[in-house]
């Protein structure tokens, strides 16, 4: 079934924060069923994009109107628990809470809103379910750089990327931003080390460093019970402002769950890239190791 064009979408994009990015989303997955095939980066982006546009939508539609500040005594009983069932923060979800309410008895406002947004959003939670079987991996193919012939390369240790070897033998400053005022962001960690054709320190840090980040974010999620305050990012005039919230505080639940599906994506992140970098240096490890000798000589 095509995804109509972003304009067809008015529950979803009114009084969204980024409606361009939203409607940029949309036309990506009109754009990608037509050619049969979206690029992985793509999908994961669009997903997230119209996931946290659905989240969002869902709190200004049906969350603040019908059941914030003292509104939930009012509902009745099969509305309140609809709203306990349905409450989508993907479009994988909304898959879910369709059939919930089409399951539900529940009726009145609350219980409209709720199929109004679902019935409007359904359609890109089905095309992202029928463009996940259509998933090219990996980015689309940048066009060959220019490469000096007498400049010194090698693979860095921390991104792996084909790099320039400075004068000392580590190498050279490179992953950085210049953000438009002069200023210079952070190189990539690879270049305190020498390229991995010459050593796999800076690998072996890497791994060490990957580990013992995972092994806090880690010790972090098992705590969540525990917590009494969480300093997050919330949206304001087009901005993202540092905002702290304490237990019993209303949106404490909320915010919790935002950041519980955060520390879990950052754990099963860590977890992918920690295979990933002891795969790499098992691979260059082998590489370092001396050739084995020929045990065939000549007969006495």
């Amino acid at each position: 079934m095509p995804v109509q064009p972003p304009d067809e979408f008015p529950l979803l994009l009114e009084g969204a924060r980024q409606p361009t990015l939203i409607r940029a989303a949309i036309d990506l997955l009109r754009d990608c069923l037509a050619a049969g095939g979206i690029r992985n980066v793509d999908y994961q982006d669009a997903k997230s994009r119209l996931g946290r546009a659905l989240e969002q939508a869902w709190e200004r539609q049906v969350s603040a109107p019908f059941f914030h500040a003292g509104r939930w005594e009012a509902q009745t009983e099969p509305v309140q628990a609809l709203s306990h069932a349905c409450n989508p923060s993907s479009l994988h979800d909304l898959l879910t809470v369709a059939k919930r309410l089409d399951a539900s008895i529940a009726t009145g406002p609350a219980a409209s809103a709720m199929r109004a947004l679902t019935a409007e959003v359904l359609p890109l939670a089905e095309a992202a379910r029928e463009l996940k079987g259509l998933v090219v991996k990996g980015r689309a193919p940048a066009p060959p750089k220019p490469v000096n012939p007498d400049q010194h390369r090698g693979t860095c240790s921390c991104c792996f990327r084909d790099t320039a070897v400075a004068d000392l033998g580590r190498m050279a400053h490179h992953g950085y931003q210049r953000p438009g005022d002069g200023a210079q962001s952070p190189s990539c960690d690879g270049v305190r080390f020498p390229p991995l054709e010459v050593s796999t320190e800076g690998l072996e840090w890497l791994v060490w460093s990957t580990s013992e980040k995972l092994g806090a974010d880690r010790e972090r999620l098992s705590c969540r019970d525990e917590m009494s305050t969480i300093t997050y990012e919330a949206h304001e005039r087009g901005r993202l402002v540092p905002r702290k919230i304490s237990l019993g505080e209303e949106g404490w639940d909320k915010v919790l769950r935002g950041w519980t599906r955060m520390m879990e994506h950052t754990v099963r992140t860590g977890e992918q890239q920690l295979n990933h970098f002891e795969a790499e240096l098992e691979t260059w490890r082998a590489r370092h190791a001396p050739a084995m000798p020929d045990d065939e000589g000549p007969s006495p």
